[in-house]
């Protein structure tokens, strides 16, 4: 058989091949940012604005103070903007601190705090307004996202375009009062969202590249995702926006709050509830329905939860003679849960290798016979149903087809049979996760229902110059292999008959036992981000409400290593994982009414 002749030269020479293809794949371009062609581009100085301009902040602000900072607390941070004020244009449209072609969603300042305090309003220096239908908001997030940056957004108000765009025309700066304070206990953002209606936009004052070094300014891209102005991914410039906090450096008031890493856990499990109270308590009185121990007084105890049910926390603290209660109810949710995920055949054993043919194709991908489709065989006694596909795929090239992924089921004399389900992913998804050293997953909705063995691969692209390359082991690291690829004449071969080797595809089937009434794998539903992360992610559900969402993240053998309750209907809402070893998770996410299920990547 052809195959055969060449399959000792591959042998031979396979491990040499793999080293250069691997140097090769290095030499891939790198992800551009989405900024980097314009950072070259933009006008610096586009337009810096006059002696007279700087003149009324400085107005501005004393009208301000006049009329609302009379305590010897309170301060207005960062005031007056060190430098020269200014508004950087991008080249291709928009500004840089403000709207653009790029569709920011928000631009903040970073602000370092190590003191308690109340941030009870913000001063803007907007220069550039246009339109008029939008409100805009103003908001202020603490840094418990990657790296710090934004995390969760912990307080805003709205002030009307208009508003501003009479503010500008006025020479005044815009004043957002929080009715609510906003209490601050380490560093935080405040900054604005920029409006999304066609016709409206905003640009905030900064001053000049360099005056602020290193730069506070920061931007939320379309992607949700947060970076320093400051970074060469970014714009390069150190600078500081016309943003100005009013805190209050005074007491905070007593007030009773704390937090657990999960309110959903397992019957058996300890948690640590942390005191979370403002006003410097000095006494903490805790009751703990269902929990051993039933009381505490001490500041962050361990309670530990044997029975299921659902179970209230109170906590009373004490500053002097004053006292705050706070009681939630329900808090504690113990319940068993009998769902298992799993995914065959993770990881992959043995050493990551591809074997090059005689006309430098691929065993596993495209090669010069033609090949039509690559699979793993996965043996299987017990009902399944496959949620999802794990791929990590070596190599590709070429344009943007969309790459087929399929099950098949076992045809006990000629390999993969009838075509079970199957989903597609676009070959460019797959290059940026070949670059960014990443596995591709492909979900299936509805999930395939499997009782035997079966057969898990994809559809090799067919457009001239378009290659795709799954990584395998080495020969005999799975004896006997599982891998089979489909000829050009439609008939399925193992790789053993095919080129005498026994090897494994990187393919990995994620499983579990049983569904929930509901449960939906479409990822539209779910934006996590970042994705991957060093540890802290954030989450909104589209077109569906966050009020009452359970959330679980699950390892690849289909632990419950991490859960909490969401209560409120926020929109976007956090959790960490900083605790967690590098590596796959899932995410499972469950309100009234369906089950949604994401892959994240925690670095």
């Amino acid at each position: 058989m052809k195959r055969l002749q060449i399959i000792t030269s591959i042998l031979t020479i396979g491990i040499v091949l793999i080293t250069s293809v691997l140097q090769a794949q290095s030499q891939l371009p790198a992800k551009k940012s989405k900024k980097t062609a314009c950072f070259s581009n933009f006008d610096k100085n586009d337009k810096v604005l006059s002696e007279s301009s700087n003149y009324y902040l400085s107005k501005r602000f004393l009208n301000v103070k006049d009329k609302h900072l009379l305590l010897d607390d309170i301060d207005t941070l960062n005031f007056p903007l060190e430098g020269t004020p200014a508004i950087y244009t991008a080249n291709d449209g928009g500004y840089v601190t403000g709207n653009n072609v790029y569709g920011d969603l928000a631009k903040a300042n970073y602000f370092n705090n190590e003191q308690e305090c109340q941030l009870t309003g913000v001063l803007f220096a907007f220069g550039i307004a246009t339109g008029g239908g939008s409100d805009i908001e103003i908001a202020v997030w603490d840094d418990s996202g990657t790296d710090n940056s934004p995390g969760i957004k912990i307080g805003s108000n709205t002030v009307p375009l208009n508003t501003i765009i009479n503010d500008i025309t006025n020479q005044q700066m815009t004043y957002i009062e929080f009715s609510t304070p906003v209490n601050i206990t380490s560093s935080f953002y405040v900054g604005a969202i920029l409006p999304t209606i066609a016709g409206d936009t905003v640009a905030i004052i900064s001053n000049t590249d360099g005056d602020t070094n290193p730069g506070t300014a920061w931007e939320q891209w379309s992607n949700n995702q947060w970076y320093p102005i400051s970074s060469l991914d970014t714009w390069g410039l150190n600078i500081a926006q016309a943003i100005f906090p009013i805190v209050n450096f005074g007491d905070l008031p007593l007030s009773a709050d704390f937090s657990v890493a999960s309110t959903n856990i397992q019957p058996g499990e300890t948690i640590t509830f942390t005191d979370e109270s403002t006003g410097n308590p000095t006494l903490w009185e805790w009751s703990f329905e269902g929990g051993e121990p039933s009381t505490s007084t001490e500041q962050n105890p361990e309670v530990t939860y044997d029975s299921e049910g659902s179970f209230d926390v109170s906590l009373i603290v004490t500053a002097d003679t004053v006292s705050d209660t706070l009681i939630a109810e329900d808090f504690i949710t113990v319940v068993s849960s009998n769902i298992t995920v799993d995914t065959l055949n993770y990881p992959l054993a043995g050493t990551f290798a591809f074997y090059v043919t005689s006309e430098n194709g691929f065993v596993s991908g495209n090669n010069e016979y033609g090949d039509l489709a690559k699979a793993n065989y996965f043996s299987n006694n017990q009902e399944y149903y496959i949620t999802g596909v794990l791929i990590d795929f070596a190599y590709t090239t070429g344009g943007n087809p969309n790459i087929e992924i399929a099950v098949w089921d076992d045809d006990a004399e000629t390999g993969p049979g009838s075509k079970l389900g199957s989903n597609t992913i676009p070959l460019n998804t797959i290059t940026n996760n070949v670059i960014n050293e990443e596995m591709s997953y492909v979900s299936f909705n509805p999930p395939i229902n499997v009782t035997s063995s079966f057969y898990t691969g994809f559809m090799l692209p067919t457009t001239e110059g378009d290659t795709l390359v799954v990584w395998s082991n080495m020969d005999g690291e799975t004896t006997p292999g599982i891998a089979w690829e489909q000829w050009d004449n439609n008939d399925w071969h193992s790789f053993f008959e095919s080129w005498e080797l026994d090897v494994a595809l990187a393919i990995f089937p994620v499983v579990q036992n049983s569904l929930y009434v509901g449960e939906n794998y479409d990822n539209n539903f779910i934006n996590i981000f970042p994705n991957p992360s060093d540890g802290i992610y954030y989450f909104s559900l589209n077109r569906v409400n966050v009020e009452n969402t359970l959330i679980e993240v699950l390892n690849t053998g289909g632990t419950c290593v991490y859960k909490n309750h969401y209560t409120g209907s926020t929109e976007i809402n956090s959790f960490d994982l900083s605790d967690l070893q590098a590596g796959l998770y899932f995410v499972r996410l469950e309100n009234k009414d369906d089950v949604y299920f994401q892959k994240i990547i925690k670095k």
